[in-house]
């Protein structure tokens, strides 16, 4: 349902449903096979210009209902590991998003999104730890990430035959809220906290921030465009935790992620975009 309040403003109601289809865990055939997930979803939104399309708004509140949720975890099997799917009966995801895009002054664009995510079962009795136990998760919080927000500043202005752009850009994610039950035994404590959390493998809490940066000069009448970048600018360092390797002696893998890179970037277009 959309309403129009005016010819700058729209609010909407939305609800759907959906499912993903059940299967067989095949890396472990002894393991029950898992049922279709299904979920409702409700959402209710506004979008909105404002000071005279200075100013634009999206805002989005939201709830997920699921049945049957499929969850997958990575379990020791003999020298070896394996990734079962297994149903929880039943959870919930709510949350909402900010997105803002504002130009202040001429060829300045602001941009800036929030997000915020709470999840939790509301039943999975026979939950799988990542050691291979059964336990009760019932009323455990989803392990994701539970703030996320961007910064973005692009200025661009006509300079000879071309256009000059600068842009930079800030992404934040908070860190993950792995539960005991998803936590690695063998990792020490301290290294978890200082991993960063990632959606296939939650196990660790550390957030992170990265900045990105671009220079870029087009020729509209050539296609032609020369850029100048630079990736994670401030040169973070950090590491998402990897999977734990007991036939080679329960090593421990991380993945390192990139650090500062700078590089030159020449595109040409040919026709219309």
């Amino acid at each position: 349902m959309n309403y129009k309040p005016n010819a700058d403003t729209l609010v909407y109601l939305k609800t759907s449903k959906g499912f993903k289809g059940g299967g067989w865990n095949l890396r472990l055939p002894a393991a029950p096979p898992f049922a279709p997930e299904s979920a409702r979803d409700i959402e209710l939104g506004l979008k909105s210009d404002l000071l005279q399309n200075r100013l634009r708004a999206n805002i989005a509140v939201y709830r997920t209902s699921y049945k049957n949720k499929q969850e997958s975890i990575i379990i020791p099997l003999g020298l070896g590991s394996a990734t079962v799917i297994q149903n929880a009966a039943s959870a919930t995801i709510k949350g909402f998003e900010v997105e803002l895009t504002a130009e202040p002054i001429n060829n300045l664009t602001l941009r800036a999104s929030t997000a915020y995510l709470y999840g939790k079962y509301k039943s999975f009795p026979g939950a799988l730890s990542i050691a291979g136990a059964v336990s009760d998760a019932t009323g455990e919080k989803f392990p994701n990430p539970p703030w996320t927000y961007t910064l973005s500043a692009r200025y661009q202005f006509e300079l000879a035959a071309g256009k000059l752009a600068m842009q930079s850009d800030w992404s934040w994610t908070a860190g993950a809220r792995p539960s005991a039950r998803n936590i690695d035994p063998a990792l020490p404590a301290a290294l978890v906290n200082d991993l960063v959390g990632t959606l296939q493998y939650q196990n660790g809490k550390a957030a992170l921030g990265l900045l990105n940066a671009r220079i870029s000069y087009t020729l509209p009448d050539t296609g032609l465009e020369f850029a100048v970048f630079g990736t994670n600018v401030l040169n973070k360092q950090y590491q998402f935790a990897g999977i734990a390797q007991p036939n080679v002696g329960n090593l421990q893998l991380g993945a390192t992620g990139e650090p500062r890179m700078w590089g030159v970037q020449v595109r040409k277009t040919f026709g219309d975009e």
